[in-house]
């Protein structure tokens, strides 16, 4: 063991080591143990113990088998308020059992209470589901007429928010009956306040929302191994969680109706990162939402936007994410939430086919009573019916949800010879909820605010006949115009819906694709131009073309610290640990999720550079997000977080001895991240076209490099308006000249498309035409001089359909 604290609060989401905390409160939310584990080998078995003043062991955690890990962090909880430790003062001791041998005691201490005759609450009961009026008992002693009781909120920040403060209807020495109209299913704590003005410790008190049946196939047994406020990790947004394990099926089935979100990342087990794994969301559309996490990648039986029934299957369970316990660690976890991200505060919720589940049970078999003739995890889905209309087969149809100010697209293939494109968007709703928008080969854009052709108007459905369509390729667009949560639709086309096709050919003939889908998941807010929707746009527009799958991976921290000060990475992960809504270094929005999101775009572009140079792919691009250029070694700002482009140039020259690397950036702000990590360095390379002035107002001709990387530093700025005539010419008549000076054995290109006309957040004037003239200089070098090695990875682009196209185009010219 090489570290461990108690500690009063810690992160869900990382390892990030609390402040120590040895003196608790009986009004304490909870005390955690927090420890690193070290040279882990497969078959290692750990169990927590907590004991009483009295020695005598309260509760355990038992991790059972662990896998094999060079590190390992722990973390694990004894809830305090309203639970049996708070009537327990002295000095507790938690110590962790490793294969039966004490590997660390620590001793802490819960403050005492003094009895002196005031109000004491030893529970309450209510009856009801969702109550808008209720009444509910309190029971306990020392009560007397005049009492107040308070209504609160335990705040995760620490303290209480309180709801009300109500005169009880009837009143005895041991019990209160209060009336309360409007508490919806949480958690919720009760204080009774004497005439005399003493107040009892807090107790809890949950009201649960129902109409939900255990997540498994009706007389399948099952086995509930962590319930609400568990030890392991149920805490914070988890608090009212439950783990269940398989025994004899793995089949995992909706808790209740509804709309299907599926988010099959392509995760295995992950000691790094503490996250959910894969996993899928069900909107209930009464505000809703319920989650089953750590599913099995592959197994998934339903679709994005599928409507499923209670008991209808979903997925396998899997040890997808962080996991950890017998077995594997295989079970799902299932909560319920008031907002779509799975990250979300958590709602008490009861099973129907449970009634007599009490909080703080532990192990214990159940067998549920979720029936539906569609429960069958071995067949794919064919249950899906929803809003699309079914005159048209498979290949014809598409669906998605978008929320307000969201965009979905896909690109859809018009043949030769076409008398109409006929596009019908569907939903359940007003017809002003969504907007539908078509993109032609050529940038013609229809819309209710453009080329209104063969437009239905304002109705639902809504749709668009185009006469004599262009041939190629279309994008269509939905977006989401109004509405407090998503919108699910149907899209019916006469076109062809394509796919992205794994290539069938020669390797050294394809280009390498490393798109991993949790970039999504680093989420920015409402209306910000770095959006998910841009991974979809970007992904979207490759249907069609051929490539080598790159498989996804997350980057180490030593990786990242190729190019980062360790200061730096560590402070990023405390910030997006803590809950930060953007980085304090720069302005750079952040999410739970956001730390494996850059991660993992850093470790996709170190795949792609070892595909390249194993000779698996030709070249490669990485749909990466968040972008990268905008880091330096100190500071995220720009969007950005670590410098991914950065990164797979040191990585290269580490791992693979390369000796001098080009990096070419045709993004419309300056990559001032990446010139300031290799200013001083004489082996790479960094040439700029940019915007000026413009954000972030460096990149001067001037700038040239410092030291060992004097002349190593090419910028050329130019003012907005400029297009094709300006840049083109600094890549042929400036970049060219330049390689062949330097003689790269490896190029990089920093590809960002809001240089293309039209961005919102750029006046540059490229076209698609001009992005592949750009490609065709750089891969002109790379076959020069560095044996065809080159990868490419996606910067800006803040406009959908602008960077689908400059993509596309892009992408065609890599190939």
């Amino acid at each position: 063991m090489q570290e461990s604290r108690t500690a009063s609060s810690v992160s869900e989401q990382t390892c990030v080591a609390p402040k120590a905390v040895s003196v608790f409160q009986p009004v304490d939310r909870q005390a955690f143990v927090w420890f690193v584990a070290l040279q882990v080998r497969a078959g290692d078995r750990l169990r927590l113990e907590w004991l009483d003043p009295a020695g005598t062991v309260a509760t355990t955690a038992e991790y059972g088998e662990l896998p094999t890990a060079g590190e390992l962090c722990f973390t694990s909880q004894l809830p305090i308020a309203g639970f049996a430790p708070a009537s327990q003062p002295g000095n507790w001791t938690v110590r962790a059992v490793a294969n039966g041998s004490v590997a660390f005691s620590r001793t802490f201490s819960i403050a005492g209470t003094n009895d002196d005759g005031g109000p004491v609450v030893s529970s309450v009961t209510w009856s009801g589901e969702r109550a808008q009026e209720i009444d509910f008992t309190v029971h306990g002693k020392n009560f007397q007429p005049g009492s107040l009781v308070f209504i609160a909120q335990y705040k995760q920040s620490g303290g209480w928010k309180y709801l009300a403060s109500l005169e009880p209807r009837s009143a005895a020495p041991n019990q209160l009956l209060v009336h309360y109209a409007g508490l919806p299913a949480n958690e919720y704590w009760v204080i009774v306040e004497g005439p005399d003005q003493r107040m009892s410790a807090p107790m809890p008190f949950v009201i649960e929302t129902a109409g939900y049946k255990l997540p498994t196939a009706a007389g399948v047994a099952w086995v509930i191994t962590q319930g609400p406020y568990g030890t392991f990790s149920h805490w914070g947004n988890s608090l009212h969680a439950f783990d269940i394990a398989p025994r004899a099926g793995n089949c995992v089935v909706a808790m209740k109706a509804g709309v299907v979100y599926t988010h099959d990342l392509g995760l295995r087990q992950d000691h790094q990162h503490h996250s959910f794994g894969n996993y899928i969301t069900i909107d209930h559309g009464n505000g809703e939402f319920s989650h089953y996490a750590h599913l099995a990648s592959g197994t998934f039986v339903v679709k994005n936007g599928e409507r499923v029934e209670q008991g209808q299957a979903l997925a396998t369970a899997g040890n997808s994410g962080y996991t950890l316990g017998e077995g594997g660690g295989y079970h799902v976890h299932v909560s319920v939430t008031r907002e779509l991200p799975i990250t979300s505060a958590s709602v008490p919720f009861q099973f129907q086919d449970l009634p007599d589940w009490r909080r703080g049970s532990g192990y214990r078999t159940v067998v549920s009573s979720n029936s539906s003739e569609r429960c069958d995890c071995r067949a794919s889905s064919q249950y899906a019916h929803g809003a699309i209309a079914s005159g048209a087969s498979p290949e014809e149809q598409l669906s998605g949800a978008v929320s307000l100010q969201q965009w979905w697209s896909d690109i859809v293939t018009v043949g030769r010879g076409s008398k109409t494109l006929d596009v019908t968007l569907t939903w359940a709703g007003a017809p002003g909820d969504l907007d539908l928008h078509l993109m032609s080969p050529s940038g013609r854009h229809y819309a209710a605010y453009a080329d209104t052709t063969g437009y239905s108007g304002e109705t639902n459905p809504k749709s668009f006949r185009v006469p004599d369509p262009e041939p190629g390729l279309w994008r269509i667009s939905v977006e989401g115009m109004r509405g407090s949560g998503p919108i699910n639709f149907g899209v019916e086309t006469s076109a062809s819906c394509i796919a992205v096709k794994p290539h069938r050919g020669r390797i050294l003939e394809v280009t390498g694709l490393a798109a991993d889908p949790v970039s999504k998941e680093h989420l920015t807010g409402p209306g910000h131009p770095e959006q998910p929707a841009r991974f979809d746009a970007a992904l979207g527009a490759l249907r069609g073309l051929e490539f080598h799958p790159i498989p996804p991976r997350v980057a180490t921290y030593d990786e990242i610290a190729l190019c980062h000060s360790r200061p730096y990475i560590q402070l990023a992960e405390r910030e997006i640990s803590e809950g930060h809504h953007d980085l304090s270094t720069g302005d750079t929005a952040v999410s739970p999720l956001s730390l494996d999101a850059a991660l993992r775009a850093a470790g996709g572009a170190l795949n792609a550079i070892d595909a390249i140079f194993d000779k698996r792919v030709a070249n490669a691009f990485c749909i990466a997000r968040p972008p990268g250029h905008h880091a330096s070694s100190a500071r995220g700002m720009g969007f950005c977080i670590f410098d991914t482009i950065a990164i797979a140039a040191r990585y290269a020259q580490r791992k693979y001895g390369v000796g001098r690397v080009l990096i070419a950036d045709w993004d419309v702000h300056h990559g001032n991240g990446t010139q300031d990590i290799f200013y001083t360095d004489g082996t790479v390379f960094v040439f700029n076209t940019h915007q000026s002035p413009w954000y972030p107002g460096t990149g001067a001709r001037g700038e040239t490099g410092e030291g060992a990387g004097q002349g190593m530093t090419l910028n050329c700025p130019f003012p907005a308006g400029s297009g094709r005539k300006e840049i083109l010419a600094a890549f042929q008549e400036q970049l060219l000249p330049a390689a062949a000076k330097v003689k790269p054995d490896l190029v990089l290109i920093s590809a960002g498309f809001d240089s293309r006309a039209g961005d919102p957040l750029g006046g540059f004037t490229l076209t698609d035409a001009d992005f592949k003239d750009l490609t065709a200089v750089v891969r002109e070098i790379a076959d020069q001089y560095a044996g065809g090695r080159l990868l490419s990875v996606l910067e800006g682009g803040y406009s959908l359909t602008g960077l689908a196209a400059g993509v596309r185009a892009h992408v065609e010219a890599l190939q």
